[in-house]
């Protein structure tokens, strides 16, 4: 009953993946459009995504979550790993921006990490040193002590195992480094469960498990004609399973108070949470910043902690190993 109730309140309000040959998402590598290119121009459209996904990081910045941060000064010639870097646009408008002497970059999308090195062996006007690798959060690729700094933005909701992909950044990280991660909570009500590919419909992350979305969002894809089939979900045998999920919105369904107590059990030296209200650095807000008169309204009700979960535009935290 419960997933048929889901099913009938995204279909309120009906999305429908569609490619764009000039914007990127990871399931543009399946679609036909892209699969017919021959190798030059899957090497344009590629290089085109990256640069686009660059812009996007100059409208958006990540530093934007960390207003009072020093991120110039803490960077400068630092040697850094982002976690989810998908094609690479990000890591190298923060690389480059920055002054950053090596940034290092993983996603476990194989694609992705090639579009991410096509980028860098094209670019000719770049100043650090760049190495991207398809590995997982839970297994990074790297000797202890390695960086200087992690950043990871959107992606710890992703991975199958919280826990240990906090061990794994703790391990890799120098003792004086920083980790800086942004994501979302499952209670985020403006896609939370990820399933924005299908339904504009908000706040059902209130109301319905990560494991009954996942199952109304399957039945409603296998509903899809064939020519939309190209974005449905892969579930990656890889890596074993989500915490909460199988497959289909591909979350591991973590809150506010779930990622705090593996921090406790992981064991950092010093935790910084960065309380933010919904929509204080969305795109929409940056191009509407009256809707940040909403944003103030809303923060001090952040100090109440049950209320983080459902009020933050994301889950903001710098760790110290």
């Amino acid at each position: 009953m419960k997933v048929e109730i889901a099913k009938f309140l995204m279909k309120m309000m009906p999305s429908r993946p569609t490619y764009n040959a000039k914007i990127f998402n990871q399931e543009s590598f399946r679609h036909p459009n892209f699969k017919i290119l021959n190798g030059d121009q899957k090497s344009k459209t590629i290089i085109e995504w990256v640069n686009k996904a660059n812009q996007k990081s100059f409208e958006k910045p990540f530093e934007q979550y960390f207003p009072h941060f020093p991120f110039y000064k803490y960077f400068r010639n630092k040697i850094v790993l982002d976690i989810g870097c998908s094609i690479g646009g990000r890591s190298i408008y923060f690389a480059e921006k920055f002054k950053i002497k090596a940034m290092y970059g993983i996603d476990v999308d194989i694609e992705s990490i090639n579009a991410a090195n096509i980028f860098i062996q094209q670019e000719k006007n770049l100043n650090a040193r760049y190495e991207f690798k398809c590995a997982y959060a839970e297994n990074l690729p790297f000797n202890e002590n390695t960086f200087d700094a992690i950043i990871s933005h959107d992606t710890i909701e992703h991975t199958r195992n919280v826990k240990r992909s906090l061990e794994e950044c703790k391990r890799v990280t120098k003792k004086d480094g920083r980790i800086f991660l942004v994501f979302p909570s499952y209670n985020f009500p403006f896609g939370g469960a990820h399933i924005g590919m299908i339904t504009k419909t908000p706040f059902l992350e209130w109301f319905f498990s990560a494991d009954i979305l996942n199952r109304a969002l399957n039945e409603i894809v296998s509903e899809w004609e064939e020519k939309d089939q190209w974005y449905k979900h892969r579930s990656d045998i890889n890596f074993g399973r989500w915490e909460k999920v199988e497959g289909g919105i591909g979350i591991n369904g973590i809150t506010y108070k779930e990622f705090n107590m593996l921090l406790n059990k992981v064991g950092f030296s010093n935790v910084e949470f960065i309380r933010m209200p919904l929509l204080e650095v969305s795109f929409i807000a940056n191009q509407y910043p009256i809707l940040k008169c909403f944003s103030n309204m809303i923060k001090p009700f952040l100090l109440i902690n049950f209320l983080v979960d459902y009020l933050s535009h994301r889950l903001i935290y710098i760790l110290t190993p």
